[in-house]
């Protein structure tokens, strides 16, 4: 009798392990209903309206680290100028200022690395605009919330402080998109909102801030709860019920921006991205903006007679041109003009050039380090480190002309030269393939 009881214990326990698995697997991108349209209505055409876009601004405040501190003897942090950060912030909302637009999209990426202090720094910012009449909406990048890494730089290394949760988040950020929402997710930082009438703004939080607590790094990829899509689903209904025009804006991109970017670097495209795209084109929505990656690109996909364009915009802090966007919806047709923030930034100064050189410098130094390893000749590792250099940077400013590409007869280099160079030249081929439309200044039709 006892060892009956032991069996049917222990089927109890299994049973509800795997009940559990399966709730948590439920409440994945890929397990659960996407509600698509399947009528051919056409949407509602866009309200005439001129907005900004600033994407992964990482704003980083020096004075509270230490002046004497390693991470502050550096201008460039891997592809990012978090010193100049600030500034660059202060500079956008000039220009922002002067444009005449009715409200700024920021999806995500606030912080260095989601600092409290940096969090207030980029709000009072925020109020710039918000004091002058202009409406800010802003979502987190996977940097903001939850994050290990905020930290203060010492001379002797650094020390943990103050980040925020999802919840101090969404107070820090209330004037800016989460205290005007039209509907709220329960279960995400995800809202919509109407900018201007006719118009809703659906602000997604494609983070995995609630799974990265505990973790020494945040997760970079992205993914719905199964219970948000289904949010998103009620939204994007009572959208179309209501006679609404629907734009999207949330951290992670929806169409891959290079051939085979799913498989080859996930981490920046929602997971279950073709269901994802689909249901939002099924809907009418015709354009998401997006950023995580840092680059300025624009790709677009179709659904049986429906599309979407994903418009990615780069990073204000990373050089060589810290871009910048600027859409006016007229007619039904988007206008879109990109402003790079390092070209007038500091007037009468080499601030450009300098940060091109920093960034190219930065992205040549791994290279060469590890062909000087493999006793590769210098002239061959400084042919091999330009042409890499040259294709990273083109595909992140966007627009890649390949007649700017310096090809290399690859017959004439070293045994060794040879193969290393063939484990990037695949990866080169797609940087300098430049999938349309335009990516900085295009007009795009919605009709």
């Amino acid at each position: 009798m006892k060892k009956t009881f032991l069996v049917v214990i222990m089927l109890f326990f299994q049973i509800t392990f795997f009940i559990l698995l399966e709730s948590c697997a439920s409440d994945t991108a890929g397990a659960h209903h996407y509600n698509f349209n399947t009528t051919d209505e056409s949407g509602m055409p866009y309200p005439d309206v001129s907005f900004a876009v600033l994407s992964d601004i990482h704003t980083f405040d020096p004075s509270i680290h230490s002046p004497k501190s390693e991470f502050l003897q550096k201008r460039l942090h891997g592809s990012k100028l978090f010193s100049d950060s600030i500034p660059l912030l202060d500079f956008a909302i000039d220009n922002i200022l002067a444009s005449g637009v009715s409200f700024v999209i920021v999806p995500g990426d606030l912080t260095k690395d989601g600092e409290l202090t940096n969090h207030q720094i980029t709000a009072e910012k925020f109020k710039r605009l918000t004091d002058a009449g202009i409406a800010v909406f802003v979502t987190p990048g996977n940097h903001d919330i939850n994050n290990a890494k905020a930290v203060r730089f010492t001379e002797n290394g650094s020390k943990q402080i103050p980040g925020v949760s999802a919840d101090k988040f969404a107070q820090v950020y209330k004037n800016f998109g989460f205290s005007s929402v039209i509907s709220r997710d329960a279960n995400s930082l995800s809202y919509a909102a109407e900018p201007v009438e006719g118009l809703w703004l659906l602000s997604l939080d494609s983070c995995r801030h609630s799974e990265s607590k505990n973790r020494s790094s945040p997760y970079a990829s992205g993914r719905f709860k199964g219970k948000t899509i289904n949010w998103i689903n009620k939204v994007l209904s009572d959208a179309h019920k209501n006679k609404k025009a629907v734009i999207v804006m949330m951290h992670h991109g929806v169409v891959e921006h290079f051939r085979g970017q799913g498989k080859s670097a996930p981490s920046y495209i929602i997971a279950d991205f073709n269901n994802v795209g689909r249901l939002f084109a099924s809907w009418n929505v015709r354009v998401v903006f997006s950023g995580h990656s840092h680059t300025q690109d624009i790709a677009r996909a179709d659904f049986g007679g429906k599309y979407i364009y994903d418009i990615q915009s780069g990073s204000t802090v990373t050089p060589p041109f810290c871009p910048m966007r600027f859409v006016e919806l007229k007619d039904n047709v988007m206008h879109i003009r990109t402003v790079f923030l390092a070209e007038n930034i500091y007037p009468d100064t080499d601030f450009a050039q300098e940060i091109y050189n920093l960034h190219r410098a930065a992205i040549k130094a791994p290279l060469i380090s590890k062909m000087r390893s493999q006793s590769i000749k210098r002239a061959e590792y400084e042919l091999i480190s330009n042409a890499i250099a040259d294709a990273v940077i083109a595909h992140n400013n966007g627009d890649e002309n390949p007649a700017n590409r310096v090809r290399i007869n690859v017959s004439a280099l070293s045994a060794k030269a040879r193969s290393f160079y063939k484990k990037y030249s695949e990866k080169l081929d797609i940087y300098w393939t430049d999938i349309p439309p335009g990516d900085n200044n295009i007009s795009l039709n919605l009709d």
